[in-house]
């Protein structure tokens, strides 16, 4: 009798739980989009470039009157050094790439 209950109480619990589970609020993650954008730290800035990058696919995720090259134009500035900014220029010009695949997908 233990059992059955046991049993009945298991697959009640696994019907409910898709149940509750919330719908993601992206179709894509953000972070498929920003493969290429490098993961190393620039000088000078408080993020790597794929943490920006991924901030800014989100906030075209949620408003989509939003362009990528004003979303991500906070990824070129802020760099120390001659390469640093060659490297911020870089992942900004990636980020708007993948700003532009993202809003095609929307």
């Amino acid at each position: 009798m233990k059992r059955i209950l046991a049993v009945t109480l298991a697959i009640a619990c696994v019907a409910v739980v898709p149940s509750m589970a919330a719908t993601p609020p992206y179709k894509v993650p953000p972070g498929t989009y920003c493969k290429g954008v490098s993961k190393k730290k620039i000088p000078g800035q408080k993020k790597t470039p794929f943490a920006q990058c991924v901030v800014a696919l989100a906030k075209i995720n949620k408003n989509h009157k939003l362009t990528p090259k004003a979303v991500c134009a906070p990824l070129g500035k802020g760099a120390k050094n001659k390469s640093g900014k060659k490297a911020a220029a870089k992942a900004q010009k990636q980020c708007v790439a993948a700003g532009k695949k993202l809003k095609a997908d929307l």
